[in-house]
């Protein structure tokens, strides 16, 4: 029996790909393409970039996502679940003290340490230039919010 195989490098980017393709430009007029080719992929809570105000996103790097396909991770809630469900409690906090703009912290972007769970142990990672690295738990976005949004600037500012 003879196999014929077939590799195809199509150039698919399943961290980044998604967010880069569709040329999101900062409030200072750098693509988020670039940026994350100067100074390395960083997010805030696997959800935010500094710079780039009222900017979310799920399934993006750094996020708990990149650990697994998100209806079948071991938690109560998917990490898609949970991230979507943030991002609406932060949308509702804005709505409810009139804010418009929300925009992470650059410092909180670039020098957290965040926990990763997993079924059997806690791993701390520290900051890395590589997506999946940093990895935010339920846990820390939640403290986070008791936190008044650590790491967040909110303004009433047009975005």
């Amino acid at each position: 029996m003879s196999w014929i195989s077939w590799f195809l490098a199509t150039g698919f980017d399943a961290i980044t790909g998604g967010i880069t393709a569709i040329n999101v430009v900062g409030k200072d007029g750098v693509p988020i393409a670039a940026k994350w080719n100067n100074e390395g992929m960083h997010t805030y809570l696997g959800m935010t970039v500094a710079n780039y105000p009222n900017l979310f996103f799920s399934y993006g790097p750094q996020g708990p996502t990149s650990f697994c396909n998100g209806p079948s991770c071991l938690a109560r809630l998917t990490f898609a679940e949970m991230q979507c469900e943030w991002i609406i409690n932060c949308v509702k906090h804005m709505q409810d003290k009139g804010y418009t703009r929300v925009e992470a912290d650059r410092e909180a972007e670039k020098h957290g340490e965040i926990s990763f769970w997993t079924s059997t142990t806690t791993r701390h990672y520290s900051p890395s230039r590589k997506a999946g690295i940093m990895v935010p738990t339920s846990q820390h976005i939640n403290e986070v919010v008791d936190k008044d949004y650590e790491g967040f600037h909110f303004s009433k500012k047009s975005a």
